[in-house]
């Protein structure tokens, strides 16, 4: 372990740090993620001065915008399937977490999708609880955290995670006959 090179426990963070061996930094826990994003009474900049400091060499790695994902579910959604709770509230006050990261970052369409992928595997996990991946569609696009071309892009040429795909695709058949007819409307106008 780490007391073989005369490193506490406790400061393993700062050693990795000040040897520059921060690639060795294990990725972020969802479990802590979700923990600090459940709570109510932490204040959204605690939980991002938690990842900067916790996560900052994996902040433009799919594996993490994948991690703050499922932390995000993990946080908002108790129970699975048809017995499956929502707490938007929750979802909505973190959503600025999750959008610096993936938007915050990058325009790169490529770690929306991961947010979308890991919806689809999360949605799964919890046996499809009844409207509730059309919800975060809908809630991520009003939130302006995926874009239009990051849907249509999981939509049309799927995801490279099959685990729950076509369930997703069915549950999620309305947000896009929308997303098609304000294309089609935006068209006319022109």
């Amino acid at each position: 372990g780490w007391e073989g090179l005369g490193v506490k426990a406790a400061e393993v963070e700062l050693f990795l740090d000040r040897e520059e061996l921060r690639f060795l930094k294990p990725v972020v826990s969802v479990q802590k993620l979700a923990e600090l994003l459940s709570v109510p009474e932490t204040p959204n900049d605690d939980i991002m001065d938690w990842i900067e400091r916790n996560c900052s060499t994996t902040l433009r790695d799919p594996s993490f915008v994948r991690s703050l994902t499922t932390a995000m579910v993990e946080a908002t959604v108790q129970g699975s399937g048809e017995a499956a709770i929502f707490h938007s509230e929750t979802f909505e006050k973190r959503m600025c977490v999750l959008k610096k990261y993936v938007v915050g970052y990058s325009q790169d369409s490529d770690l929306q999708l991961e947010v979308l992928c890991a919806l689809q595997v999360a949605m799964a996990e919890r046996d499809h609880p009844p409207k509730l991946l059309l919800k975060l569609f809908n809630a991520l696009y009003d939130l302006e955290c995926v874009s239009e071309e990051a849907y249509k892009h999981w939509h049309s040429k799927g995801s490279p995670v099959e685990y729950g795909r076509g369930n997703a695709v069915q549950c999620v058949a309305p947000f896009f006959e929308w997303l098609d007819s304000a294309d089609q409307e935006s068209e006319n106008d022109t």
